[in-house]
């Protein structure tokens, strides 16, 4: 009985009558009742159905011997994905288990009918492609001025802590991608489960709208796999500033592939930042990360998104255990960034089983840094496992620079060579003020090579900013580097700076 009253009321689209239903159990009234509410939104879609076909076959080239996909991959002419069921309209808008074509198929329902019962989801969606069916008016035309509603006005949709469907999501989206909808700068999908199918439409998203600039994805269980998609998206973007991650499920190999997409996108406007252990905002011009527990991932993630802030003049970072990849993010971070003026890397001693090669070589986009920098001005970089090397090409990479006043290198093994490189810089070096060199094993022969300079100084035609750097001075060793002849600056033993 089920079945017949079903299949009378799918072909007339009658109610059947009250005695029929009750001939029927609970079950079966129920599924009766949503085979009529189906029915029903069949035959009101179909006046709309013209016009959304119009729209889509605008939108990209027939595909196949169908209905026609579009070139956000929807592919809605009733054909699936290769237009195999000849052509047709738009099938009944936002059914609950996803469209045809380009939807992902755990969002397909069996029925491949209308929803059970509409969502404040599906409505949205809706509107919006309905939306992208009127024919756009110029700026000049009498109706455009006169027009003051419709989602072309939206700039700012929240829709944060909702249960959206899971084809709700992909629909939205492509609907935002296509610019003839509306204008949107802020979206938010926070606290909104985005699966890794749903996922390439966020990122279509943030490929093809030109206009979006704050975008929410906190706490939606992006995997590795969705950040991934997004961070391709985001490799070619030139308008998105804001973007938040936080509490999502991605790993260091999510955050690679974000950091290494900013890296590559030298147009990229993204200045602020959000991720799960840092965040970078408008308001919050000093970072302190010391013993945040970061990552080099993060660290690398940190610094891509860095490169073009304009609002965070300090970052503090000791006490990470860092290794050589994030200390190269920073160089390469510094080396573009010209608003940070304090940097601390101190207490990231790389691991002793790196090779001397490689720890060596993982200074030089920090003294490239050094070198070109118009705007920092402290650098402290103490407990570091420095060696001579790296003492030597610090040393050469600050005879370059004059904006640096402070350097801290202490308790480090940059030993005679570096002293004597650091004393040549002196020389040349206009602007540090202070230079701490402390327990780095200098001896005699670096102890004489910065005194000749000093006194070098001292004689010249400078000799009063030559006596400023005497004892007393700011310029001191902290009982390592001899800021002077003497023993005013309290030198510790094995600093050399008796002579």
């Amino acid at each position: 009985d089920g079945l017949r009253v079903r299949e009378q009321r799918a072909n007339s689209s009658v109610t059947p009558p009250l005695a029929a239903m009750c001939e029927l159990g609970a079950e079966e009234v129920e599924e009766a009742e949503a085979e009529e509410a189906r029915c029903r939104r069949r035959s009101c879609s179909t006046a709309a159905q013209g016009t959304a076909k119009q729209h889509w076959a605008e939108l990209g080239g027939q595909r196949g011997g169908g209905g026609g996909g579009t070139r956000l991959g929807l592919g809605v002419g009733g054909a699936g994905e290769g237009g195999g069921r000849g052509g047709g309209g738009m099938r009944p808008a936002l059914r609950r288990g996803g469209m045809h074509g380009g939807m992902p198929k755990t969002a397909r329902t069996e029925s491949q009918g209308m929803p059970d019962h509409g969502t404040a989801g599906d409505a949205l969606s809706h509107c919006l492609f309905r939306a992208a069916s009127v024919p756009q008016l110029d700026e000049g035309h009498p109706a455009h001025r006169a027009s003051d509603g419709g989602p072309a006005m939206l700039e700012t949709l929240l829709l944060g802590s909702n249960r959206l469907p899971a084809a709700t999501v992909p629909v939205l989206c492509a609907a935002i991608a296509d610019g003839r909808v509306c204008r949107l700068q802020r979206v938010s999908l926070a606290g909104t489960s985005i699966a890794d199918d749903a996922a390439r439409y966020v990122a279509l998203m943030v490929r093809l709208c030109g206009s979006l600039r704050n975008l929410d994805l906190a706490y939606c269980n992006l995997s590795d796999a969705a950040v991934a998609q997004l961070a391709d998206a985001l490799a070619g973007n030139r308008t998105l500033t804001q973007l938040d991650m936080q509490g999502n499920e991605c790993s260091d190999f999510g955050r690679w592939a974000l950091a290494r997409a900013l890296d590559s996108n030298n147009e990229s406007a993204l200045v602020f930042l959000s991720d799960n252990r840092w965040a970078l905002q408008q308001d919050k011009a000093e970072l302190a990360l010391s013993d945040a527990k970061l990552t080099d991932a993060d660290a690398g993630l940190l610094c891509a998104a860095l490169r073009f802030n304009c609002v965070a003049t300090s970052l503090r970072l000791c006490q990470n255990r860092f290794t050589h990849f994030a200390i190269e993010a920073v160089g390469r971070m510094l080396c573009a960034n010209v608003c940070l003026l304090q940097v601390d890397l101190s207490f990231n001693e790389l691991p002793h089983a790196l090779s001397a090669e490689v720890a060596d070589d993982c200074v030089l986009p920090l003294c490239r840094a050094l070198a070109v920098s118009p705007s920092l001005r402290t650098l402290r970089y103490a407990h570091a496992g420095l060696g001579t090397s790296a003492g030597v090409q610090l040393g050469h990479a600050l005879a370059f620079n004059h904006a640096l006043t402070d350097l801290d290198l202490s308790y480090n093994a940059v030993g005679d060579a570096g002293c004597s490189t650091f004393a040549s810089a002196l020389a040349v070096n206009g602007s540090l003020r202070r230079l701490s060199l402390a327990a780095n094993g200098i001896g005699h022969i670096g102890a004489s090579a910065l005194c000749q300079v000093l006194h070098a100084h001292a004689a010249g035609p400078g000799g009063g900013s030559a006596r400023r750097a005497g004892p007393g001075s700011e310029s001191d060793s902290d009982g390592g580097s001899g800021a002077g002849s003497g023993g005013g600056s309290g030198s510790a033993p094995g600093g050399g700076v008796d002579e």
